[in-house]
């Protein structure tokens, strides 16, 4: 009884074993990937790299950079001009971000098919911008002023539904698209003629996040909420 025993559990382990060792796409479970939207709407790039550790659970960790130009929709400068200023706010950030699905069909599995997710990223921006200082006493002195700001604190988190198709046994083809929640630090301030203003004067903080559309600002922070939408290309390595 007691061999038995000893020998059911040794079966057991070994196909334990076994199943983990063939866990993902012909037992391949390592993806390299970039994301193709990531230059043509963040003039950036993203890299990031995923992990499957179940049948349908997948983990990811990643990097990206973004240098977007935003139009400042400064309503005092448009009230005075008509139009709002030709030069545009820029926001360079670099971010580290992690990622998790979940593949939504347990007859087939991961990294193929649809699944959902979630995705929080963290990291720093630079800003320029300008800021219209207004004089009610005599208006001919308003002027349009230049800022920047370092090294602010920036966050986005994202949640949605994807795509995952394998191509050749080797190459991944990934759509998802989600609600994207962006945040900059607004405690972090700058200085103009002795007084301290936040970016949100440059007139794009609703737009921070979301890379496709935005639905406006979001609470109390200076960030938008929207949709975002990636399509990744990626490598299936082993």
């Amino acid at each position: 009884m007691r061999r038995l025993t000893l020998l059911t559990g040794f079966l057991f382990l070994t196909y334990s074993i076994f199943g983990q060792a063939n866990t993902g796409f012909q037992g391949k479970r390592f993806i390299l990937k970039t994301d193709l939207m990531a230059p043509l709407v963040d003039k950036g790039v993203d890299i990031s790299t995923e992990y499957v550790i179940f049948r349908t659970v997948v983990v990811g960790a990643g990097f990206n950079f973004t240098g977007r130009d935003y139009k400042q929709k400064l309503e005092s400068y448009k009230f005075r001009y008509g139009s709002y200023p030709e030069e545009k706010a820029t926001l360079k950030d670099f971010q580290v971000y992690a990622v998790a699905k979940l593949f939504l069909n347990n007859a087939i599995p991961a990294p193929q098919g649809s699944y959902a997710f979630a995705q929080i990223h963290l990291g720093r921006a630079d800003i320029k911008g300008n800021y219209y200082q207004v004089d009610n006493v005599n208006p001919e002195n308003e002027s349009l002023l230049s800022y920047s700001s370092e090294n602010i604190r920036s966050r986005k988190f994202t949640a949605g539904f994807g795509y995952q198709e394998v191509l050749l046994n080797f190459i991944t083809l990934d759509f998802d698209f989600g609600l994207t929640l962006g945040a900059l630090n607004a405690s972090e301030k700058f200085t103009i003629n002795r007084q301290d203003f936040n970016f949100v004067h440059g007139g794009f903080g609703d737009r921070y996040g979301p890379n496709v559309y935005s639905f406006g600002e979001w609470g109390l922070n200076q960030g938008g909420i929207g949709l975002t939408v990636n399509l990744r290309v990626g490598i299936l390595l082993f």
